[in-house]
């Protein structure tokens, strides 16, 4: 993840990664930043690239700017109640 990656792109030497495995309760994740601090929210978008589609699943979420610069920053499992949005409609249909 980078700056140039957002919609619209910033300038910023912030970076990360995110990785996620499957699990038998669901999908572990874990998301690792480098050299950024102010962080509210990270959330998966569907969408074309380019564009800021809708939010499908939430990773972080506050109300206060975390401060934490550099490391492990958030993780957990995804869950089939995690979904937003259109992926939330398509759970209620299976």
């Amino acid at each position: 993840m980078s700056g140039g990656e957002e919609v619209p792109p910033v300038t910023t030497s912030a970076t990360g990664t995110a990785e996620f495995n499957l699990s038998p309760d669901g999908i572990r994740y874990q998301l690792s930043l480098s050299d950024i601090s102010d962080v509210t929210a990270a959330h998966i978008h569907s969408g074309n690239v380019g564009e800021n589609g809708p939010v499908i699943v939430t990773l972080y979420s506050s109300d206060t700017q975390a401060n934490q610069t550099d490391g492990v920053f958030a993780q957990g499992t995804i869950t089939a109640d995690d979904l937003e949005g259109s992926m939330q409609v398509r759970r209620s249909l299976i």
